[in-house]
């Protein structure tokens, strides 16, 4: 079965400039994790399109790949806090 590839989106630094949080799930096993885009970007590129995100995205509880993978970034959401992020880094 041939599969499909992800809707197409933004960037990790399009979400990083409107402080957007990014919410990953794991359709399999219900792991859900908040990530902050700023620290993505810096990791991996402010350019990076979501879509290759989630294709290269791995669950870390149960090693599920896209299509099990799943990733939205609410506009109602808490802006990320970049001050408490700083200090979790430390």
């Amino acid at each position: 079965m041939r599969r499909r590839s992800p809707p197409r989106v933004g960037t990790i630094g399009g979400l990083a400039r409107q402080q957007r949080p990014l919410f990953v799930t794991c359709k399999r096993c219900g792991h859900e994790v908040r990530l902050n885009p700023a620290n993505l970007s810096r990791q991996y590129g402010g350019e990076l399109p979501l879509q290759r995100f989630l294709e290269r995205a791995v669950c870390t509880a149960c090693g599920a790949r896209w299509p099990d993978i799943d990733c939205i970034a609410p506009l109602d959401v808490q802006p990320v806090d970049r001050a408490a992020d700083r200090s979790r880094r430390h």
